[in-house]
């Protein structure tokens, strides 16, 4: 498991010129890196990873909401 600071989460950050569609790529890249692999995990560890996806993706749509993006 990799740990580090998500651009989601620093959208604030990045160019307006941009928004939101380097942030929502940037989530969709981490997010297939993430659930590659779940055929060959424990069922807990499935459910942690699908958990923290679910968390990060929340927490990068409040983020965009915030900052004034609207997702679907």
């Amino acid at each position: 498991m990799k740990k580090g600071h998500y651009i989601w989460n620093r959208a604030d950050r990045v160019d307006e010129k941009l928004m939101p569609k380097v942030v929502v790529d940037a989530f969709n890249r981490w997010q297939t890196d993430e659930v590659r692999h779940l055929d060959h995990v424990s069922r807990e560890q499935k459910a942690h990873i699908l958990y923290r996806v679910r968390t990060q993706k929340r927490q990068m749509k409040e983020n965009l909401s915030n900052l004034g993006y609207q997702l679907n």
